[in-house]
């Protein structure tokens, strides 16, 4: 007999296919699972994978009786009441490395875009009966010797300091540790 997985999003599916054959996988009716459906479908469920916005409190974590694992998909799980949890034997598990690397990507790629203007350029080309721009106008400033000042210097802080430092950056930062 497959164990029962509920899921807590319409993830896409064919991230799921290599589990399909060992798992009964379970979607939500819409989009984001609900609290109300979570409950009623948690009874015989073994795994349960909400996304990270979905708030796993002791009402759902009771009523999933056979539950064994809640595998958040995020990277936090401050989403679930892991104290609870942990009290009744189910293990809870994130996903704290699967966007990393995106997130990093993301915003190193949003700081080039605002300071080359690019969003600005394209909207331009786009939208304008005269595109064409004057020799000088709307340069953007170029990122190579700015200072790049980080917040936080975790997995993705770090990640984006690389990108940055390969950039020619400088970087400053503020973190509860000296790393």
């Amino acid at each position: 007999m497959k164990k029962k997985v509920l899921l807590g999003y319409q993830f896409k599916r064919e991230g799921f296919v290599a589990l399909e054959n060992d798992f009964d996988l379970i979607y939500p009716k819409n989009e984001y699972l609900n609290k109300e459906e979570a409950i009623a479908l948690l009874g015989d469920m073994d795994a349960f994978v909400p996304s990270f916005r979905f708030k796993i409190d002791k009402d759902v974590i009771q009523s999933g009786k056979k539950l064994q694992i809640i595998a958040n998909y995020g990277v936090g799980y401050d989403n679930i009441d892991v104290a609870f949890a942990s009290s009744k034997g189910i293990v809870v598990a994130n996903t704290p490395r699967s966007v990393l690397e995106p997130t990093a990507e993301l915003c190193f790629g949003l700081m080039l875009d605002v300071a080359r203007r690019i969003t600005f350029y394209d909207n331009r080309i786009r939208t304008s009966e005269k595109p064409m721009l004057t020799l000088f106008e709307h340069l953007g400033v170029a990122l190579y010797g700015k200072t790049l000042g980080i917040f936080g210097m975790g997995r993705i802080g770090q990640a984006v300091a690389r990108r940055a430092l390969a950039s020619g950056m400088n970087i400053i930062y503020h973190n509860r540790k000296l790393l």
